[in-house]
């Protein structure tokens, strides 16, 4: 709830900055339906939606239970000033403007989402048919028999390699669909899936798909 500065960020139509010591935030989103927004007070929110302050920090959490089918998920955080309403306003950002995150793996209970900042609506690259981009696949050099791959995975999506592309069929290689998949290390746009694949001297050029 601060912004580079190290100063607490001001919702949308606020006189003041968000205050830790009255002030309670929430989130919202398409996975759970977008709850109304408060516009009068005191309406109850539906609970578990409240963030956690963690500690003394002012980063707050929670940990949210989604259909593993929804793996782009769309959400908003609103404040509730001085606790009176039991519920966010619409306050974050302009309507309509927030948040996208992958889950990117399946394997990991829970999977830890990147820390956004209030304010900032984020939006992760989401692999699909028709943004192939989103994957960020990278190929390394060579070495010792290996060549080092990473991409931005998710369920669903997989790579394939193949050793020439004016013939023979690409290869899938299921085992890197982000259902099962979790090798790699967490950045700005959660899990980067990587792997060292064995190279035989010659050729091998990669993609991602999503059948």
């Amino acid at each position: 709830m601060t912004n580079s500065s190290g100063a607490f960020v001001t919702p949308v139509g606020a006189v003041s900055p968000f205050n830790p010591a009255t002030d309670n935030v929430y989130l919202n989103g398409a996975f759970v339906g977008w709850f109304t927004w408060e516009t009068a007070q005191p309406v109850t929110y539906p609970a578990g939606y409240q963030m956690i302050r963690a500690g003394s920090s002012y980063v707050y959490t929670n940990t949210i239970i989604v259909n593993p089918t929804t793996v782009n998920l769309i959400y908003k955080y609103g404040t509730d000033p001085g606790g009176l309403s039991g519920g966010p306003q619409d306050n974050e950002a302009a309507s309509g403007q927030n948040h996208s995150r992958v889950v990117r793996t399946l394997t990991a209970s829970p999977y830890a989402m990147p820390v956004d900042t209030f304010g900032n609506q984020y939006n992760e690259p989401y692999f699909s048919a028709g943004n192939g981009g989103a994957a960020q696949l990278s190929v390394g050099s060579a070495s010792g028999g290996t060549v080092p791959v990473s991409w931005l995975g998710r369920p669903g999506a997989h790579l394939q390699t193949k050793a020439s592309l004016n013939s023979g069929s690409w290869v899938d290689l299921w085992a890197t669909d982000g259902t099962n998949w979790n090798a790699g290390h967490y950045g700005t746009n959660g899990l980067v899936s990587v792997t060292n694949f064995p190279t035989s001297g010659g050729n091998t050029f990669f993609r991602v798909v999503k059948p």
